[in-house]
């Protein structure tokens, strides 16, 4: 198996006024081009969840995502979008996906915000997380390291590789990474500096899609991680280590008709 932990699924109904924009008609499209590349299955958000600028953009993003999921639940597993400014609208999809027995939350970025993750508008919501039980995925910062030391109960996963970041989140045990992004992707070194730092328990395949070349990532893992375990653990076996950890429905698997 292949699972993707870092995509966001395009929302071709509105513009976040990025370049990837432009590149999928649909998510079929998308989707056809994951499942091309190896891809067997997907942790996920909409794009219009990446970028949310109104309670609508929560509601819509989150109702689009669990449709997937009814759709297809071997393939798709959704993370819940969360927005500070909208409380009340995060609160209830994080009650929702938990009543679903889905406990990802994220990939969660603070660009709208403009305010890291350690201040307690966000903190607040990461409580909740807390206390549900759930992953809250988080865009990787200097950020990641207060939330994770004030909830050391809290399994972050943390996006992306920093090397200047690597050391210090790989010393809080309730903190995992994920290998998605450019300088992951294309540069060598960036993963082997990451299983250096984080062991291969710890690390989770990914890779930003829809801006990023699944294949890319798929290819650059294969080199760096020659290791047939340590490959498998990367690839699949800890982000579903990481999700039987939480309960919950189990992921990646067709219901029993």
């Amino acid at each position: 198996m292949i699972i993707d932990s870092h995509v966001h699924l395009p929302s071709p109904e509105v513009s976040k006024g990025h370049e990837c924009e432009k590149i999928f008609r649909s998510v079929g499209e998308a989707v056809a081009l994951l499942k091309t590349c190896g891809v067997t299955g997907i942790i996920f958000n909409m794009w219009r969840g990446v970028f949310t600028d109104s309670e609508e953009d929560v509601n819509l993003a989150n109702e689009q995502a669990l449709a997937l999921y009814d759709e297809d639940p071997a393939f798709f597993y959704p993370g819940a979008v969360i927005d500070p400014r909208f409380p009340a609208a995060s609160e209830k999809w994080l009650a929702r996906f938990r009543e679903h027995g889905l406990m990802w939350v994220g990939e969660v970025v603070p660009y709208r915000m403009r305010t890291e993750f350690d201040q307690p508008e966000w903190m607040r919501l990461f409580d909740l997380c807390r206390r549900n039980g759930q992953i809250l995925h988080l865009h990787g910062s200097r950020g990641v390291m207060g939330v994770a030391r004030a909830m050391p109960d809290l399994k972050i996963v943390s996006a992306h590789v920093f090397p200047e970041l690597l050391e210090a989140l790989a010393a809080l045990p309730n903190v995992w990474l994920d290998l998605s992004g450019k300088e992951t992707g294309e540069r060598l070194g960036r993963m082997e500096k990451a299983l250096h730092h984080f062991g291969s328990d710890r690390l989770l395949w990914g890779t930003d899609f829809q801006v990023f070349d699944p294949a890319v990532f798929i290819t650059r893992a294969r080199n760096a991680f020659p290791d047939e375990e340590t490959r498998e653990k990367i690839f699949s076996g800890n982000v579903l280590r990481l999700l039987a950890s939480a309960g919950g429905v189990a992921p990646f698997r067709r219901p029993r008709i």
